[in-house]
């Protein structure tokens, strides 16, 4: 018996529907806890940047890497649920920061105007600039702001110890959520 697409397409939803809604509540973890982190250097910053880059990185995208890279985990024997599993899962989420990084910087080189239906983040940022009737050139400050903002979320917080280097998480850690390894 073949399945007709709208069957299949179904079928997939209904599969990877948690498992989207998982690597989405590790994204807004670690999200939550970078602001947490931000809040208490500079208020503006927290608000004006972070808080922009948190609502691209949480407001839309199919999560499609982290699925694969699941499904690549379990294919290759990996378990279902346990702390091995979140490790997998947490690192699995890991991509779409970098996707998010990705996207940011390729809308500012494409000069793209959207993202998701919505103003690019660059675009946002060029925004800001004539409303504010600030002094410049508004595109290159939001090209430039916006870049700026993928490169601090692309670089995170690198903690290690002295014995550890970051090209060797602990066990469970997942390269990239502070705290959590290298």
């Amino acid at each position: 018996m073949t399945l007709s697409d709208d069957t299949e397409s179904t079928a997939s939803t209904l599969i990877d529907e948690p498992l989207r809604d998982a690597v989405t509540q590790h994204l807004r973890e670690f999200m939550a806890r970078r602001s947490d982190e931000a809040s208490g250097l500079d208020a503006a910053f927290t608000d004006e940047v972070l808080g922009r880059l948190t609502a691209f990185v949480l407001g839309g995208g199919k999560r499609t890497r982290p699925i694969f890279a699941w499904w690549g985990w379990r294919s290759a024997g990996g378990s279902e649920s346990g702390v091995e599993a979140t490790a997998a899962l947490r690192a699995a989420s890991a991509l779409e920061l970098i996707q998010a990084f990705a996207l940011i910087q390729d809308d500012v080189m494409d000069r793209s105007a959207l993202r998701r239906g919505r103003p690019a983040l660059h675009r946002e940022f060029t925004t800001d600039h004539e409303m504010g009737a600030w002094l410049g050139d508004p595109r290159r400050y939001g090209s430039n702001i916006a870049v700026l903002t993928a490169d601090l979320h692309w670089s995170g917080r690198r903690t290690c110890s002295p014995t550890r280097s970051p090209s060797a998480p602990t066990r469970g850690s997942a390269p990239g959520f502070p705290g959590e390894g290298c």
